[in-house]
């Protein structure tokens, strides 16, 4: 299953089941299920669904390391994760440690 397939599905599932409902055009969290996990999967489904449609796609990346989507606000536009704290970090000292 591809990416965007994978949040359109989530979407739809949050809908269907009423776990997430339109406010306008943004997508919230009904109060019955809002500590459920999969209505809380399907709200994010719905925010990345969003923010793909309306924010700039050339902005808009995937963080290798742990694959939340993230939008580069860096002025060259060539940030690498959604984090430097965390998942940067991370992906430093791994590669560090292969060279030790």
């Amino acid at each position: 299953m591809q990416p965007l397939s994978f949040l359109f599905s989530g979407t739809a599932t949050g809908l269907a089941t009423g776990s997430i409902e339109p406010n306008g055009a943004r997508p919230e969290l009904t109060l019955i299920k809002r500590w459920h996990f999969d209505a809380v999967i399907a709200f994010l489904a719905a925010l990345s669904v969003e923010a793909y449609f309306t924010l700039p796609r050339e902005r808009l990346r995937s963080c290798p390391r742990c694959g939340w989507l993230f939008l580069d606000t860096s002025r060259g536009g060539k940030r690498r994760w959604c984090s430097m704290q965390t998942c940067g970090n991370r992906e430093k000292v791994s590669r560090h440690r292969e060279h030790i």
